[in-house]
């Protein structure tokens, strides 16, 4: 890491590529967006009910550079306007890392402009920064995606530290898994949610691991097998479906809102802070909302669209260091696993 003088860069290239979709975005200095673009890789990956991590770092690489274009295109903006570049270098898929990276990189380095690898958690949890209703630091962020279920607290120095995190699935990996055994299409988060407006959330009960211990951390992999088994014992018709989708959303929604509680009651810390893919759940959301109401406690959602992974989150999180002073040398690490949470 290099220290250097304050640095707002007339406009900022920022890509995230560390799982399927591959995402750029260009910003001004001022965090203003000039253009936020997201190739899905949906398609290629259904057939498999899930993300095959070659055909995601290929898709990668076949999409990158058009993507580039395409975004300066959109922002009025040409190369040599570009100051900064910031990319996801960890954690992910390994492949998909090394794609967005290596781009980023040659691209700092042909214009021998800075560049800063940009940890994706940080990116969700700053998804919000510089909006206006984004709470200044101390706060408490939720994490919740197919790949993740976390609770973190930031520090008044934007310091993030890990206060409790799921022991086995991931939110978003059980809606996917359950799912896939009820037949629904990948991703199955999104259908779930559409159908679980059509149905009784109070018809089916599951299990919830550690409801009433003092622990932060989660567990999905009870419910995901009381799920099957309950699926592979009864015959589900439509309005079955649509009432067991409901069941399954609120009891996830209240599991993750339970230990927003407990870890506020345990930090002081009263800002809540959500993002990644599952905090776009329509359950979920109105938990959230229903304990800033409830608890008095000022909860930031991103919007929708801003919750799953994209590049203007990369961005903020890039410019409020960048701002600071830091920069990467071009030989930083691409990791798949976390070096801090």
């Amino acid at each position: 890491m290099l220290d250097l003088p304050f640095m707002e860069p007339k406009a900022l290239l920022a890509i995230e590529s560390s799982c399927d979709d591959c995402a750029v975005a260009v910003l001004n200095g001022q965090g203003e967006i000039l253009s936020d673009l997201v190739h899905s890789q949906i398609e290629p990956h259904a057939p498999f009910g899930g993300i095959v991590p070659e055909i995601a770092s290929r898709q990668h690489l076949f999409k990158i550079a058009e993507l580039v274009r395409e975004s300066f295109v959109r922002a009025g903006q040409a190369p040599r306007d570009i100051e900064a570049v910031a990319v996801t270098n960890q954690p992910g898929l390994i492949g998909s890392l090394l794609v967005g990276a290596q781009f980023a990189k040659g691209f700092a380095q042909a214009l021998d402009i800075p560049i800063l690898g940009i940890h994706h958690i940080e990116g969700h949890l700053l998804a919000g920064w510089g909006e206006p209703n984004f709470p200044q630091p101390p706060f408490l962020g939720l994490v919740a995606s197919g790949g993740h279920s976390s609770l973190y607290h930031v520090d008044a120095d934007y310091e993030i530290r890990l206060l409790g995190q799921t022991l086995d699935d991931a939110a978003g990996e059980a809606f996917d898994k359950i799912g896939r055994l009820l037949g629904l299409p990948y991703p199955a988060g999104k259908e779930i949610d559409g159908l679980a407006k059509k149905g009784d959330p109070n018809r089916f009960v599951f299990p919830t691991a550690f409801k009433h211990q003092d622990t932060l951390n989660y567990s999905f992999s009870g419910l995901k097998t009381a799920a099957r088994r309950m699926i592979e014992r009864s015959q589900y018709h439509e309005q079955d479906r649509a009432d067991f989708c409901a069941s399954l959303q609120k009891n996830i929604a209240e599991a993750l809102v339970a230990k927003i509680r407990l870890a506020v009651s345990k930090t002081g810390v009263r800002n809540v802070v959500a993002g990644g893919g599952v905090s776009a759940n329509s359950a979920l959301r109105s938990e959230l909302i229903a304990l800033g109401a409830s608890d008095h406690l000022p909860i930031y959602l991103p919007p929708t669209h801003r919750c799953v992974d994209n590049a203007v989150m990369i961005a903020r999180a890039a410019l409020r260091r960048f701002k600071s002073g830091e920069r990467h040398r071009l030989d930083f690490p691409v990791e798949a696993s976390s070096n801090w949470c």
